[in-house]
């Protein structure tokens, strides 16, 4: 019997149980790092996993066979018709994608207006109101005070607060950023005086 042509088949695992996003949520404008974890089967060596939200497809930027995740860059909501979210599927093969469309939503763009007040001891302990938003009511809802990240309290979409940590010593002007765990945050700059 001749043999007229070759071709190469690929087999997959079957995942049984869907994988989970975290962070399932990031910027409308895209570049939020999005780990696609409880990935099982088979990661096919020399091959880079693609990562597909909506109708984009991707390579995946970093794997973890080990810990069994995939390290995802999420795009722009604008190349899936500006859609509020969308379905992530990932191919450890670079040919065929999961079946589960794990839902991926895209956030508001959160600016900060003001702050109140924009002057604390470097002791910590101040309760600085933020105000902007649109702000979501969630347990990722953070502040940054330089490097230092706290917790906030949510009061409303326009408003939340936080307690200002203890200040490192340093000698620059510091900067808070409020951000959800998957935002890439907006910067308010605040100055830093020490009088003596």
């Amino acid at each position: 019997f001749d043999v007229v042509d070759v071709g190469f088949f690929v087999y997959s695992a079957t995942q049984k149980v869907p994988f989970r996003l975290e962070p399932n949520h990031g910027r409308k404008g895209g570049g939020t790092r999005v780990l696609a974890k409880g990935i099982s089967g088979s990661f096919v060596r020399d091959v880079m996993p693609l990562c597909r939200f909506g109708s984009y497809t991707s390579r995946a930027v970093d794997i973890n066979r080990d810990e069994g995740y995939v390290a995802c860059i999420s795009p722009p909501n604008s190349v899936n018709n500006f859609a509020s979210s969308v379905a992530v599927d990932i191919s450890l093969s670079g040919q065929v994608f999961t079946n589960f469309s794990v839902a991926f939503r895209y956030d508001e763009e959160v600016f900060v207006r003001s702050l109140h007040p924009s002057r604390g001891f470097a002791s910590g302990g101040t309760d600085v109101q933020v105000l902007g938003g649109p702000f979501a009511n969630s347990h990722e809802l953070k502040c940054r005070f330089g490097t230092n990240i706290v917790n906030a309290s949510f009061h409303d979409t326009n408003h939340i607060s936080c307690l200002s940590p203890t200040l490192d010593q340093v000698h620059e002007v510091q900067k808070v950023s409020v951000f959800s765990m998957a935002h890439n945050p907006e910067i308010q700059t605040i100055s830093a005086k020490s009088e003596d």
